[in-house]
């Protein structure tokens, strides 16, 4: 019994840890990818802030041809992190900025579109981090 004893006590315990460091490992994935995320969404909502106070009808100059541009790529990155109805609502509202640095001038309805479709989805996702 001496010499059994700790060779299961051994094995215990090594069972043990290996679930405990695995926990830990899935807690620290889901923690790094939730941050990820986050980090994402911020940058997309930064950029569409500046979207936001762009004038409706002004000849655009190169800065803000930066900040549509800056609001595309961010749109794009989030894209995968949304469900499919939302990924073809946040895609053709990401379209419609791409026409707008073509024409030079942001439509009202595309205010609008942010403002009422766009902004209340990434809401909803970032609710879920």
């Amino acid at each position: 019994m001496a010499l059994i004893s700790p060779v299961v006590t051994a094995i215990i315990n090594n069972h043990y840890l290996a679930k405990q460091k695995s926990l830990e490992y899935l807690e620290t994935r889901s923690q790094v990818s939730s941050q990820h995320k986050r980090e994402l969404f911020e940058r997309f909502l930064a950029a569409s802030g500046k979207f936001v106070a762009l004038p409706t009808e002004q000849t655009f100059y190169k800065n803000e041809i930066a900040i549509l541009d800056e609001l595309s790529v961010s749109g794009y990155l989030i894209l995968p992190y949304f469900a499919e109805m939302d990924r073809e609502t946040i895609r053709l509202f990401l379209d419609g900025i791409s026409d707008v640095n073509k024409k030079e001038n942001i439509p009202t309805n595309d205010m609008n579109d942010f403002n009422y479709s766009i902004f209340p989805i990434v809401q909803t996702e970032l609710e879920k981090l």
